[in-house]
């Protein structure tokens, strides 16, 4: 009867050691390991980018082959259009009356954005956007089909990346548009479709 208990002490014994000669890594109640989660970032808003008018000089075109000796308004000069025939544009060889202003000489007409704070044309397809060049600055106006800026014939196209200079006048044809200049004050207008930009010089 001694021996017996003798044995199952000695059995518990063993038991309660090896339980306690594990290694300290294992411990069974022990909480899971955390585990990071990388943060979620939301990509940037686009940042607006104003719009700039093309300032590169480009190649200068033949002024002869743009010469007429009539237009749209009785007076001879230089008729040109755009590529994509959305403009037509002219540097004349002498003033025109212009949107209450009687001393311009260059201007473009055709399907232009309206510029900010102006209003736009009649919708009837009997006025389309002006715009010309004053001793007061760029002006803005409504003209009739076959306006002041159209040649006596079809007018030949100043093709992109070329520019025609006439005096102090300066008409650049760029694929985004339409840049005129009179380079001895610096007021100027860029005209597209999509945007129009009047300087007033320096």
């Amino acid at each position: 009867m001694k021996i017996r208990v003798v044995v199952a002490a000695a059995t518990t014994l063993v038991a309660l050691l090896s339980g306690c000669s594990s290694g300290s890594d294992h411990h069974p109640d022990a909480a899971p390991a955390s585990t990071s989660t990388a943060a979620t970032t939301k990509p940037a808003a686009p940042t607006s980018i104003p719009f700039t008018t093309p300032n590169s000089p480009g190649t200068e075109a033949d002024p002869t082959i743009y010469r007429q000796s009539t237009g749209g308004a009785g007076v001879a000069g230089y008729f040109f259009t755009s590529p994509s025939g959305n403009f037509h544009c002219a540097i004349l060889d002498k003033p025109i009356p212009f949107a209450g202003e009687n001393a311009i000489e260059a201007g473009c007409q055709g399907q232009a954005a309206v510029p900010q704070g102006k209003q736009e044309c009649a919708k009837n397809g009997q006025a389309m956007p002006g715009f010309a060049l004053g001793v007061a600055g760029p002006l803005y106006g409504c003209l009739g089909d076959g306006g002041a800026f159209y040649g006596g014939t079809d007018d030949p196209a100043l093709p992109y990346g070329s520019y025609l200079k006439i005096r102090n006048y300066k008409c650049s044809s760029r694929e985004v548009g339409v840049t005129c200049t009179l380079e001895t004050s610096g007021v100027s207008f860029f005209v597209s479709k999509e945007h129009t930009v009047l300087t007033q010089g320096k």
